[in-house]
This record gives C-alpha cells, sequence and structure tokens, in this order.
C-alpha cells in the first residue's frame, strides 16, 4: 500500500467516525445536557477535524516523509480518543438508562456496518 493510498484509507475511516459523532454522540450529549454537552462535544469534534485538514495537506503535498505533520495528525486523533472517553461517553452515560444507551449503541453500529459495506 502505498503513503497516498494509506492517507485516503484514513481520511475515509476519520470522515465516517466524524460522521457519525455528529450523528449519534453529539444528538445524545445535547439531549442529556444542552449547554454542557455542546461545550464538552466541540473539542474532540475540532481534533478529528483538524486531523482531517492534516491529512488533506499529507495528501497535496507528496512529500515522501511528513514526519511533523503525522505527529500532529497522530496527536489530534489521540487527543479525541481522549476527550471522547473521559468527558464525552461518562456524560451520556450518567445521565442515559441502560435501554438508551443500548439502543444508542446499536444505532452506531448499524450506521458504522452500513458505511463500511458502501466502502467495500
Amino acid at each position: 500500500v502505498d503513503r497516498l493510498e494509506a492517507c485516503s484509507e484514513l481520511h475515509e475511516v476519520l470522515s465516517r467516525h466524524l460522521d457519525l459523532t455528529q450523528r449519534f454522540l453529539h444528538p445524545a450529549a445535547l439531549r442529556v445536557e444542552q449547554t454542557v454537552g455542546e461545550e464538552i462535544i466541540r473539542y474532540p469534534e475540532a481534533h478529528e477535524r483538524e486531523a482531517l485538514r492534516l491529512l488533506d495537506r499529507i495528501d497535496c503535498t507528496g512529500v515522501d516523509s511528513p514526519g511533523r505533520i503525522l505527529d500532529e495528525l497522530a496527536a489530534d486523533v489521540h487527543r479525541y480518543v481522549i476527550e471522547v472517553d473521559l468527558r464525552v461517553l461518562p456524560l451520556i452515560e450518567r445521565h442515559m438508562g441502560r435501554n438508551e444507551q443500548v439502543k444508542l449503541d446499536r444505532a452506531i453500529e448499524t450506521a458504522r456496518l452500513g458505511a463500511n459495506r458502501r466502502s467495500s
């Protein structure tokens, strides 16, 4: 797999992930606590968007070893994961009943599987 193909695949995965975040986690966070939910979801989404922007830069530059950009990309993805794990999911879990959580999990999984089938 060449670099551009790998970047393209990573871009597709991050784009799908951002779509799932915006379609499911963001609304769930807003439902449980409007003001706090808006503030909490803003940071992880910003990191994911920045990761997509950095991937675009890698695709456009054609540089064989875009080390600094890759370091920034990894940092943004890492920050996104930490923000979701430490702030977004606990907020949702504290305010949603078990049945609501199961429904949310199933909806995300169904959407993820559908997106995977379309991209194959």
